[in-house]
């Protein structure tokens, strides 16, 4: 994702599809390969998806970004999909901290 975060690079953010109703967003939690913090969700490497480096994933970075700009090769360009062990504990961590 592109702009929207301290971070000056594009940063490799999980999109989480919200609640329906207007508006259309999605919901993303950042990842990190620099910096952790207690709660945060080990990230391992998935080439599937670019993430290159073992990381963390946090809602620290979190953000929300419309439906529209899924997928944008300017704003948030489409990198692939999580493994499905992934995704659950993904959607796990995200309901234990929102």
């Amino acid at each position: 994702m592109i702009g929207g975060d301290a971070h000056d690079a594009k940063r490799r953010v999980v999109a989480i599809k919200s609640p329906p109703g207007p508006p259309d967003y999605w919901i993303t939690l950042g990842r990190t390969t620099t910096d952790h913090k207690p709660g945060d969700l080990a990230s391992p490497v998935q080439l599937d998806c670019s993430f290159d480096k073992p990381g963390w994933l946090s809602m620290r970075f979190k953000h929300t970004i419309e439906t529209q700009h899924l997928g944008n090769p300017a704003r948030c360009p489409y990198q692939g999909e999580l493994s499905e062990e992934s995704r659950i504990k993904v959607l796990a961590y995200y309901d234990e901290y929102s």
